[in-house]
């Protein structure tokens, strides 16, 4: 019988190690920025109107990057600069369930959001949006759902790799 308890020790042990292994690779904060969703996020660049939030908030890091527009409330990120990683900021937004009055209000515009963003080693592999009312108060999430995605808590969306 000890021999029995012995190899569950012994299992308990691996899959406690795997566990603490795991974690040690996992998605961490690596920083975030606000944005002011206004007018020019609403629109692209021939004045057509824009239909899904996501599609706003990639503008929005448009028009900061890209073509020079920020309003007040417009931090600077150093993530999504280039084409290509405002692909991917797009990719895990679709990918998650947006909850309904999250996405009205950014299609509303004239609201705040902050955007956390994840990832390791500055490299970033997701991202979470939450409405910035007054005081910093998160009012809803962008992501969260697991269509194509590995989801953690709380709307965090990690690409696929």
């Amino acid at each position: 019988m000890s021999c029995v308890t012995g190899s569950v020790r012994g299992a308990l042990a691996v899959v406690v190690l795997c566990a603490v292994g795991g974690s040690a690779t996992a998605q961490q904060v690596i920083g975030g920025y606000r944005a002011h969703i206004g007018p020019a996020d609403l629109v692209i660049s021939n004045g057509a109107r824009l239909t899904q939030a996501w599609q706003v908030i990639r503008q929005d890091r448009a028009n900061v990057h890209r073509f020079g527009l920020s309003q007040p409330g417009d931090e600077r990120d150093p993530w999504f600069g280039t084409g290509e990683m405002r692909n991917a900021l797009e990719s895990w937004l679709r990918q998650g369930a947006l909850e309904p009055a999250t996405a009205a209000a950014v299609m509303a515009g004239g609201i705040g959001i902050y955007v956390e963003v994840f990832g390791q080693g500055g490299r970033a592999s997701g991202v979470r949006v939450r409405l910035d009312g007054p005081a910093g108060t998160a009012g809803g999430v962008l992501g969260g759902g697991s269509v194509g995605a590995a989801t953690e808590g709380n709307g965090l969306v990690i690409s696929p790799e």
